[in-house]
């Protein structure tokens, strides 16, 4: 977390959370990661949560009311595809207007494809996000779990945006 907090400069931050079905195996792991970083932020950054399966869902807006957040990932269930890139550029659009810094986190298994695998599961590809972070300044780090990463296209926006990929 310190790595992209400067000490006294606002941060608004999106965390996104794929909901998708094939985050199962990892469901509460990534839950138990999500709280830990919830619980790590300062408490005057402002925090959205964005869940993620077939299409996007603002779970809620910016808060400095972490329970809000923590509410949230305790009820995040996995079921359908992985509209990756649309969470990423929608995370970023809703930030757009925000003043100060900006980041998106994002815990996924980064692939981006419909539920059966067989297609995109997003509208929006990968170039149209890597035009939304040199639009916008946001900075994305991207958590991603499971042997089906799509390790290039995660690395590619993280890098794109000052960000990094673990």
């Amino acid at each position: 977390i310190e790595s992209f907090q400067e000490a006294n400069a606002p941060m608004s931050i999106v965390m996104a959370m794929d909901a998708s079905g094939s985050m199962r195996p990892s469901l509460e792991a990534v839950k138990a990661a999500a709280t830990t970083f919830v619980e790590a932020l300062r408490p005057t950054d402002p925090l959205a949560l964005v869940q993620f399966s077939d299409r996007v869902v603002v779970a809620h807006e910016l808060t400095t009311r972490r329970q809000l957040t923590l509410d949230g990932i305790a009820s995040h269930q996995a079921q359908g595809g992985t509209a990756l890139w649309d969470a990423l550029y929608d995370s970023m659009a809703f930030l757009r207007q925000q003043a100060g810094r900006r980041a998106v986190v994002v815990l996924s298994d980064g692939r981006d494809e419909n539920n059966p695998g067989t297609a995109p599961g997003s509208a929006h590809t990968l170039e149209d996000v890597l035009k939304q972070v040199r639009e916008t300044g946001t900075t994305v780090y991207s958590i991603a779990l499971g042997a089906r990463v799509d390790r290039e296209g995660m690395m590619k926006v993280a890098a794109a945006s000052g960000g990094a990929a673990y």
